[in-house]
């Protein structure tokens, strides 16, 4: 990190965390240490949030609401990418952070290869980022 960090004056961070239904999943995860980094170290980092639509969080539980508002209201700037759900905005959302990317960091199983996340990293294979996966049993 402060390698990273004394070659490069500025960062700006995508991150689709929007949180989930019941629980703090990997999306939720990077926005959380992007917000931290973006205090720690003052101007040197913006987050993007990456959201499908602001009505995206409506059937989810109370507290996962208020996590999603949280994290959206800290972003420096927020995608959004439809103003009704439809499964194609995921995909749209994806490719819109890949695009963006340098680099990808995904969580994803190892040997998975169905699924919105393998998808992605497909895609960005296709466009030829640079993939580092982390394997979710690697974080507990």
């Amino acid at each position: 990190m402060e390698r990273g960090l004394s070659k490069h004056n500025r960062f700006v961070l995508h991150s689709h965390g929007t949180g989930r239904r019941h629980s703090v999943g990997a999306d939720a995860v990077w926005a959380y240490v992007i917000t931290a980094l973006k205090q720690a170290y003052l101007g040197r980092f913006s987050f993007v949030a990456e959201a499908l639509l602001l009505t995206q969080p409506n059937q989810w539980p109370a507290h996962a609401q208020q996590q999603w508002q949280q994290l959206v209201l800290q972003a420096d700037h927020a995608n959004l990418y439809s103003e009704i759900y439809h499964p194609s905005v995921l995909m749209k959302r994806n490719t819109g952070i890949i695009a963006a990317a340098d680099l990808v960091l995904a969580v994803i199983n190892k040997n998975a290869t169905t699924g919105g996340t393998a998808h992605t990293v497909r895609e960005a294979e296709t466009m030829r980022k640079q993939v580092f996966r982390i394997h979710p049993a690697g974080l507990v």
